[in-house]
């Protein structure tokens, strides 16, 4: 497969690639401006709010791209935890002719960016996610849309590689990605339906049966000779991505605004449980936080 021409797949991700504008989204790219000058490099809209464009009393999603983190931040704590474990998220809102809209960002470098929607990189968490479609709402150049689609391109070659063994039998394109998708779902903490998966492939059907279409056209057929060792390396993939998921979102609870409070939120959004949030837990979340986390877990409220 290393020998196979991806620029078919690339001239596809590159003339879909979504780039959707309006007064609240360009309010964001403002302020992100003037947050990062002249380190931002592009900004990306993703998840459920680019696909209802519903934006009132929602949390629309970014992700930010950088240069750099050693120019992007004024604090040199939060560029060394971005490097450390990437990526930063933040809390923003803006106000449009009357109506607040509240977003959270997360920060990733130009290097991450390429390195963790690729083969070497061995978690899910970036390349399940760079991997569904996304709208470029902001790009500092043609350079920057350019790495975006690679990007793309690299998670949706890497998705397949590291899935495509746990099939039994060569898979349709919705079995595939409701499939794919919902391995990488259990590889996080996630506070998602089992039909969430689906939901997503529905949401852009064409995208995705494109996306599988070409990988098939380019050569990337179905073969079960390593779904033993991928099985094994999906369990090992589950156990280290939960650990990540409570480090990230620890991590979070101290770089977002309010941040307990929004993880609380959005568990009982996606699961329906309530999680009662007090001050401890708000002023000390890596000391007060594990017990509700291991509740939620024996609840199945995270996965």
């Amino acid at each position: 497969m290393k020998n196979i021409d991806t620029k078919i797949l690339f001239q596809y991700l590159d003339k879909q690639l979504m780039t959707v504008d309006d007064a609240i989204l360009s309010a964001f790219v403002d302020v992100l401006q003037r947050k990062f000058s002249t380190s931002l490099r592009a900004v990306m809209f993703y998840g459920s709010c680019l696909r209802s464009r519903e934006y009132k009393e929602a949390m629309l999603d970014f992700y930010v791209i950088v240069d750099d983190y050693q120019t992007a931040y004024d604090s040199k704590a939060h560029a060394v935890l971005n490097a450390c474990l990437a990526p930063n998220v933040y809390f923003q809102t803006v106000e449009v002719e009357d109506l607040k809209v509240q977003a959270k960002y997360a920060v990733l470098s130009e290097k991450d960016l390429l390195l963790q929607t690729s083969t070497r990189a061995y978690h899910s968490y970036f390349w399940a996610r760079f991997a569904q479609p996304f709208a470029l709402i902001y790009q500092a150049d043609v350079q920057a849309r350019v790495q975006l689609i690679q990007a793309q391109l690299n998670s949706i070659t890497t998705i397949y590689t590291k899935t495509i063994g746990l099939f039994n039998a060569a898979p349709t394109a919705r079995e595939f990605w409701v499939g794919a998708l919902q391995k990488t779902y259990s590889a996080e903490l996630r506070a998602e339906s089992k039909l969430r998966a689906g939901m997503i492939y529905e949401s852009n059907q064409r995208h995705y049966d494109e996306a599988f279409n070409t990988l098939m056209n380019m050569g990337f057929n179905y073969s079960s000779r390593t779904s033993r060792w991928t099985v094994w390396n999906w369990v090992i993939r589950a156990a280290w991505g939960k650990l990540l998921s409570i480090l990230r979102l620890l991590k979070a609870a101290t770089t977002f605004e309010n941040g307990v409070d929004y993880l609380a939120w959005k568990i009982e959004r996606h699961s329906g449980v309530h999680v009662e949030i007090n001050d401890r837990h708000r002023k000390h979340p890596f000391i007060y936080c594990w017990p509700i986390l291991w509740r939620l877990w024996r609840k199945g409220a995270v996965q």
